[in-house]
């Protein structure tokens, strides 16, 4: 090899060193900027970051004083005190994101429901187009401490904000690579002073699978008042309530609920009027969506020996009766002539689908939903008449609802 091959063989090695030492120097500053250009192309909002610190070598980052700006002036969207990520370098070669501990501490979160009625945050809840195959992700552990979310309703006079206070979310064993369901987590919360937790178990994250046990405790139910309409008779003078709520999802099987809710110490009455209309010591109803051999949903029967059970276990009778009222009784009528006077007698069904019979039956029920329903059903197969009996009788029990007129 001459001399000047050699020299040049040096100067394109150097050259090679200078320029990997360069990238390599660079390489925070260019995650950095790469990190604020994603944020704010996928929210569109601002992102500033007080300190940036990233060491691939290690697979570290740490983030400190993040602040991601609303899209209208005024505080902020997001702030976050700090951020530690750690996690593997060598797969990210293999398209893997492996994440062993992610850690967030006090971040803050301010929800504005506009005096249009938007939430400042709608753009960002809008469904994104479906993935064919789910990135290679795994998050051995999450950490978040001293959270807090702001929600401020502009549609009520005057505004109304809420908070939830002491916000701390832990989670292990998150994969869309595993596919065993070995994730789970836990969140609790205060949610206007009253105590909130949520817990996952058996998490799958591709295809999704998930366990979800929800338990909130002695919530004011009289915030309900502020979205009634202001002419509205009834209002809620005091109740506290308290749910325990099971879901399970599979992407497979959907969505599948069980659980109870409670409101004590209700006590109800007229707009206007001092004295209570309606005081009950404890109110108990169910929630399922579990179906019985036939396929039939069950929430009435499973709902009622639920609520049978529940008060068998809470007040310990000598002895419980129940009573139910005979099939095709008349005792209604005679009670009160205008129940059901309302609701047309129903057409000849005879030739028509077994599921549309069965529709039509079931939405012989009473409450102005079954009502509304059974207009509906009236109407989508072309019995008119019958449609505008319907509506008639729920402009008369509904004369300030805009859809009966």
């Amino acid at each position: 090899m001459t001399r000047r091959r050699v020299l040049l063989f040096v100067a394109v090695i150097t050259t090679l060193i200078v320029s990997a030492t360069a990238v390599w120097l660079a390489l925070p500053r260019l995650a950095r900027w790469a990190v604020v250009w994603q944020v704010e192309a996928q929210t569109g909002r601002k992102l500033t970051m007080r300190e940036f610190d990233f060491d691939l070598r290690s697979g570290r980052l740490r983030i400190a004083g993040l602040r991601l700006d609303d899209r209208e002036p005024g505080p902020p969207l997001a702030e976050l005190d700090r951020l530690e990520v750690r996690f593997r370098p060598g797969t990210l070669l293999r398209g893997h994101l492996w994440i062993e501990d992610l850690a967030l501490d006090n971040p803050r979160v301010r929800i504005l429901r506009t005096g249009r009625g938007l939430l400042n945050i709608s753009d960002l809840l809008r469904p994104s187009k479906p993935r064919k195959q789910a990135a290679a992700f795994t998050l051995d552990r999450l950490a978040l401490t001293r959270g807090a979310i702001m929600f401020e309703d502009r549609t009520l006079t005057p505004p109304r904000a809420w908070r939830a206070d002491a916000l701390t979310i832990e989670a292990a064993q998150l994969s869309t690579v595993n596919p065993e369901p070995r994730g789970r987590g836990r969140l609790t919360t205060t949610v206007a002073g009253a105590p909130l937790s949520v817990e996952v178990s058996e998490v799958r994250l591709a295809p999704m699978h998930g366990r979800v046990r929800v338990s909130l405790r002695d919530m004011d139910a009289t915030l309900a008042n502020l979205y009634l309409p202001p002419n509205t008779a009834v209002v809620l003078e005091r109740a506290l309530v308290s749910a325990g709520l099971t879901a399970t999802a599979d992407a497979q099987d959907g969505l599948r609920l069980d659980g109870q809710a409670r409101l004590d110490n209700l006590v109800m009455r007229r707009r206007g009027v001092d004295a209570s209309l309606v005081t009950v010591p404890s109110l108990t109803f169910a929630l399922t969506t579990k179906k019985g051999a036939d396929g039939r949903p069950v929430n009435a029967l499973l709902g009622a020996v639920n609520l049978v059970l529940f008060s068998v276990e809470a007040e310990r009778p000598r002895a419980v009766v129940c009573c139910f009222g005979p099939d095709a009784a008349s005792y209604r009528v005679d009670l009160y002539s205008n129940y059901h006077a309302a609701r047309p007698a129903m057409p000849d069904l005879r030739g028509w689908p077994d599921e549309f019979r069965q529709r039509m039956i079931a939405a012989q029920r009473d409450s102005v939903s079954a009502l509304a329903q059974l207009s509906r059903l009236y109407h989508a197969n072309g019995f008119f008449g019958e449609a505008a009996n319907c509506y008639d009788a729920l402009e008369r029990l509904q004369p300030n609802e805009p859809r009966w007129w």
